[in-house]
């Protein structure tokens, strides 16, 4: 036996028609599964009438809108993460068909070479930085040792403050987008 229209008539909201209610009734003498639901369904109904309504809690506003910007901000986060994850799967893909377009061209032996001489040179050019500097340590007075020392800490104290600056405006003031 087909129910669905009963149960639909039972538990909706809006008015049936009287040839509804009359097929209704009609089948709620004969079915005993419709019966339980109808009276299960007003029962509730009535309770859900007659429960007295509950007063909130007195931070419930306010605790809850903070936990709102909490959850939004946490949102943000996990699209920020997602975004970058794309972006790194979309950079090893193109990595990948970039390597299958050009790897046959260029051959492992070549790939290892180029790398290691890079590296050979990258330490070979921080060596020859390594030596003028302590040359110049070496050959310059005590006092332009002493000024250039301080000059580079300022600049380095400058660019400290400029950067503290900027953690505590966007993190205490919050930048507001516009």
């Amino acid at each position: 036996m087909n129910h669905q229209p009963f149960e639909t008539w039972i538990l909706d909201e809006r008015p049936t028609t009287p040839e509804e209610r009359t097929q209704l009734e009609k089948h709620l003498t004969t079915c005993r599964r419709c019966a339980r639901l109808q009276t299960s369904w007003q029962e509730a109904r009535h309770q859900i009438a007659t429960a007295p309504a509950r007063t909130a809690p007195k931070n419930f506003v306010s605790h809850w809108q903070s936990n709102l910007v909490l959850f939004k901000e946490k949102q943000k986060r996990k699209q920020a993460h997602t975004l970058l994850y794309s972006f790194v799967a979309a950079a090893v893909v193109a990595l990948i068909a970039l390597s299958a377009v050009l790897l046959p061209k260029i051959s492992l032996i070549s790939v290892i070479v180029v790398t290691s001489s890079a590296i050979v040179r990258l330490v070979e050019f921080l060596k020859e930085i390594w030596s003028v500097t302590l040359g110049l340590l070496r050959v310059a007075p005590t006092t332009m040792i002493i000024v250039v020392g301080a000059m580079l800490a300022g600049w380095i104290l400058l660019a400290v403050l400029a950067w503290g600056v900027s953690v505590w405006k966007v993190s205490v003031k919050k930048v507001v987008n516009k």
